[in-house]
């Protein structure tokens, strides 16, 4: 166990670290770079600028957390965790999050571009202008959160649980949403449904 453990500006690149405990961590500038947190626990550990490297020449990415690494928690079943953790504008694009549990995560800003986040669980996480575009989302757990102005273009979702999520001014562009959990109500506030497949598994023009 390693609760509260104070890991600041630690070199983790390639670091296994399985099946560990860190609650409260502060891993704030921490390299991460091809880590792997497979079942692992991080409940509220602080991830703010970890890994500020090999910045991508997209939008601005100072102070980003740079962990495109892998997070896995599908490892036999269990799940890794990552309640409450900042990853407010990481940079996780392409990142393997399936199963993991990012319930009222901060991930406010973040770049999700194809994320495989499968299974996870994302309630009441804050997604606000988080960029998903072509993510799996398959089954994924999104009750109560946030998606306000977030880029979901070719997003798959379905399947997924956004019951009380927020969808204003989402761009959801030929996201799938097939048998996934969404009122009417929610998807009438994206800011785009063009070539969407809806719930009820008709084509928005």
């Amino acid at each position: 166990m390693l609760n509260g453990v104070d890991l600041r500006g630690t070199d983790l690149r390639r670091a296994h670290i399985c099946a560990t405990h860190l609650d409260g961590a502060d891993l704030s500038s921490a390299n991460l770079t091809n880590a792997v947190l497979s079942v692992s626990n991080l409940t509220s550990a602080e991830l703010l600028r970890a890994i500020p490297v090999s910045i991508p020449p997209f939008r601005d990415y100072r102070n980003r957390a740079y962990l495109s690494g892998y997070l896995a928690g599908y490892t036999h079943g269990s799940s890794t965790s990552l309640i409450g953790a900042n990853l407010h504008r990481a940079y996780l694009t392409a990142a393997d999050l399936r199963g993991v549990n990012l319930n009222k995560a901060n991930m406010q800003e973040a770049f999700l571009v194809k994320a495989n986040m499968q299974d996870a669980f994302l309630e009441e996480a804050n997604l606000c202008e988080a960029v998903l575009i072509e993510a799996n989302l398959q089954n994924t757990h999104l009750h109560g959160a946030d998606l306000s102005k977030a880029f979901l273009r070719g997003a798959d979702l379905s399947k997924a649980d956004l019951g009380g999520a927020d969808l204003s001014k989402a761009n959801l562009d030929g996201a799938n949403l097939i048998n996934a959990i969404a009122t009417t109500e929610q998807l009438t506030q994206a800011e785009s449904l063009k070539g969407t497949i809806m719930p009820d598994g008709s084509k928005h023009l």
